[in-house]
């Protein structure tokens, strides 16, 4: 086996087993880059698709899970109650008990954000690196775009809009509206998941709130001892301990970018 590939060989296998990947799947992969059966180049490719897939798949379960999560709120009407005048002491880490925090999404929230971060960046610099050792990602792409098409259609979350009436969404488009998905409960239907109604703006202060929390609602981590905020609070605080406050929303439209990349 020449060099070059010899070293390619042991390149690609340890990014293959970093990934977490099968050790049959590993298996038949390594002993066809031996026997010229397998090219480098799909022996990447195959690694970089299942931590892909696994990944979107977490995310999905985690997406379920905040659909279950909304959906006892909406059960409760926790919507209809009035909103604290402040945030509970402790949003993040504090222990859920007022009805605000018992069905507050803020910390899972955050961590679909971290997730969906990761992915985004997880097809960048696949596509870099790819790239840089074979010189061409449109195969890539096109197998991440199907595989994000194929996962979203089967990913969907009913959402129980204010007036009753239900709808889809599917997992692309929540990845899409990520940074406007309130974690609030006393929130509306339609600003949990990223959309606005009219009726969101029936309930006293609830557009207030909705604005205070912008730049909570781009956290991709959870702050310590982080609460007991009023809205006009929250509007002019832009740290929290030592850290700042996103002011711009993290990129975690896949959809968008993989089709930037498609020819």
């Amino acid at each position: 086996m020449p060099m070059r590939l010899l070293l390619t060989f042991f390149i690609l296998t340890a990014c293959y087993s970093a990934q977490g990947l099968n050790s049959t799947s590993h298996s038949h992969y390594s002993a066809g880059l031996f026997t010229g059966s397998v090219r480098p180049f799909d022996f990447q490719l195959k690694a970089t698709l299942d931590s892909y897939k696994r990944d979107l798949n977490n995310i999905c379960k985690l997406v379920i899970l905040r659909e279950r999560h909304v959906d006892v709120a909406l059960l409760r009407s926790v919507p209809k109650h009035p909103h604290p005048l402040k945030l509970p002491a402790n949003v993040y880490h504090g222990k859920a008990t007022d009805l605000w925090s018992q069905h507050s999404t803020a910390r899972l929230d955050n961590l679909i954000r971290k997730r969906a971060v990761e992915l985004y960046n997880l097809v960048l610099s696949s596509s870099s690196r790819i790239n840089f050792i074979f010189g061409q990602t449109q195969q890539l792409h096109n197998h991440m775009f199907d595989q994000l098409t194929e996962t979203s259609e089967n990913c969907q979350v009913k959402v129980t809009h204010y007036d009753g009436h239900r709808s889809s969404i599917k997992l692309h488009e929540i990845l899409s509206r990520l940074p406007e998905l309130s974690f609030d409960p006393m929130h509306c239907p339609e600003y949990r998941w990223g959309d606005y109604s009219p009726y969101c703006d029936e309930k006293v202060f609830s557009k207030d709130w909705h604005e205070a929390q912008r730049r909570l609602r781009y956290l991709t981590w959870h702050p310590k001892n982080f609460g007991g905020l009023t809205a006009e609070d929250l509007f002019y605080t832009t740290f929290t301990g030592q850290r700042q406050l996103p002011e711009n929303p993290p990129k975690t439209d896949i959809y968008k970018l993989l089709r930037s990349k498609i020819k």
